[in-house]
Parts: C-alpha cells; structure tokens; sequence
C-alpha cells in the first residue's frame, strides 16, 4: 500500500486488504502514512454447515511417524 502511494503520487490512498495479508503492525503503519484499509474480519471460529465438523478436528487423525503420514477418522491415508 506504502508503494502503491508512493508511485501514484497521492497524499490519501484507501487499499482493500486481504485478511490473511495483515497484521496489526501493518495496519498502523498504513494508518500512519494516511493509507485508510479496508479488511474483513477473521472468522473467529467455524461452527456452521462450511466450517470444520467435530469429527475431523485435528485431533481425531493419527500421525505414522515412520511414514510420516496420518490416517483420517475415515481411515485413508494422507501424505504430503
């Protein structure tokens, strides 16, 4: 956004950030130099019909440290 600023030669600049893009450093720094954000709220935890359902939370696989894979609560195999 600095950049962007910068080369258009402008005293204000709005810039639509992406949320997993930013931290609040950048956020204050973009305050600073006059640069208004506009950025989406992080979701604060998935409990709906798209968010991660219980029965797959990270708990429920197992890691094969020998293969160095883990097996879903569907017993499939994941590799990287």
């Amino acid at each position: 956004a600095l950049e962007a600023k910068e080369n258009l030669n402008l005293e204000t600049f709005t810039a639509l950030v992406d949320k997993g893009y930013h931290n609040g450093r950048e956020i204050a720094t973009c305050k600073q130099n006059n640069i208004t954000t506009i950025v989406a709220q992080p979701d604060q935890g998935k409990s709906n019909e798209n968010g991660t359902q219980p029965e797959y939370f990270v708990t429920k696989f197992i890691y094969n440290k020998e293969a160095n894979t883990y097996t879903c609560p569907q017993g499939q195999t994941l590799s990287t």
